[in-house]
Parts: structure tokens; sequence; C-alpha cells
């Protein structure tokens, strides 16, 4: 199925920018959506996925993780996992069957797994608009994805920040730098690749230069001669 996955560093815009290539190529969008879909998925709480949503292990920000539990969701037996089922003496000896809890500091790998499939999936049933969660990773090997990158420089970002969150400019340098660190260590300890590195992306937006529907307007045309399917006339005609 045609694909778009769209990677941001938070204050980036994609958001508004993937809404409006969905709508556009009339493809599904998957945002915050992914995050119930996983949660039905592995039978866990929403908020637990929500909580380990696109971060790594970082005992020196989150020291508590190795104390506080979560929900582990059921490990599928016709796909191996990363850890091979078997998990370190702290969290559970088998992640097969429900009921089962860990360490948050363990059961975030389990929760980046959840989400992959949950991403794959997704990409095998429908076109889709899929944003952030190492989806141009986890969908490296299907054909008909466009793997776009949104960026913008920093001072950008941190004022966005501070008007979407109405934060004051110190909270939000804090909050771009945390979320920048989370999506830097989620991509690298799970998936062993550079998550701001252009080259795994097909397309990269700057959202300085470009205004939101400049962006929506270039993805669109790459992903239409991408996918191999032309423009609606209705489209067309009112552009």
């Amino acid at each position: 199925m045609p694909v778009v996955t769209i990677a941001r560093p938070i204050g980036s815009g994609a958001e508004e920018i993937a809404s409006g290539v969905s709508e556009r190529l009339g493809f599904a969008l998957f945002d915050e959506q992914l995050l119930a879909m996983a949660a039905d998925r592995g039978h866990v709480p929403v908020d637990a996925v929500g909580s380990l949503d696109e971060r790594g292990r970082g005992l020196l920000r989150r020291p508590s993780d190795l104390w506080q539990l979560v929900p582990m969701p059921p490990i599928d037996l016709a796909v191996s996992d990363v850890l091979e089922d078997v998990y370190p003496p702290t969290g559970p000896v088998s992640a097969r069957g429900t009921g089962l809890a860990s360490a948050r500091f363990w059961a975030v790998e389990a929760y980046a797994t959840l989400v992959t499939r949950t991403i794959r999936d997704i990409a095998s049933t429908q076109d889709a608009v899929i944003v952030g969660r190492a989806g141009h990773v986890s969908l490296a090997n299907q054909s008909g994805v466009l793997r776009v990158l949104c960026i913008a420089n920093e001072a950008t970002r941190i004022m966005r920040v501070m008007k979407a969150l109405q934060l004051s400019p110190s909270e939000a340098r804090h909050r771009v730098h945390e979320s920048d660190r989370d999506s830097r260590d989620f991509h690298a300890e799970f998936f062993h690749s550079d998550w701001m590195d252009p080259r795994a992306y097909d397309l990269v937006i700057s959202t300085d230069a470009l205004a939101v529907d400049q962006a929506v307007a270039a993805i669109v045309a790459v992903a239409r001669t991408v996918h191999g399917r032309p423009e609606p006339l209705s489209h067309a005609m009112h552009h």
C-alpha cells in the first residue's frame, strides 16, 4: 500500500503538514491514533503506550524507570523480538501471555516493538500517512513508501513550542531538548539509526523555508510520482 512517513522534531510543524498531505492524497492519517491502535493490539492501557512513546532508556534522566511498573504487552509468538522473549533478571523471565508487568526500563523495548508492528499492520492494509515513531525505518524494506523528514532551526522550534504549549522561553527550550534526546535515543537504541541523518529519507522539508501549504504541495507532488498516481483533475484545476 502507498505510504508517506513523516519524521519530525518537536516544533517543526510536521503535524499540520501531515494533516494536509493526508487530506490532499486521500490517505488515512496516523499520529496519536497509532497509540490507541497499539494499545488495543497489545491489550495495554493507552496511557501506558503514551508514556513510553518515542523514547529510549535513560536512567540518568529517569532513574524511577527501574522500579516503576507498567503492564507488558504479550509477545507475538509468530514474530521474534529483539530480546527473543527473554528479559534480564529485573524484568519478567518470559513476556509471553497476558497479565505481566515489568519495570519501565525493560518494558520500553516491548512498547517500541508493539508500535512498530502496528505501523506494519497499517502499511499492509491501507494507504496511510504515518507520523513519527520511526516509521521510515520500520517500513525500510517496503516498496511504495515515501520517507519525509521535516526540520526547522532550533530558535523557530522553541518559539513554536512556546506559543503552542504556553511555555516560557526556558521551559520551551528544555522541552525541545528533552524531546530531541528522547527521539534520538529511541531511534538509536531500538532501530540502530541516526534519526536526523538526511540519507535515511527521500525528502527533507525545511519549515523555515516553506509555509505549510508549500510543504504539503511539495510532498504531495513527490508522493504522486513515487506512488504512480496522477493528481485528480479537480485538484489540478483548483490549484
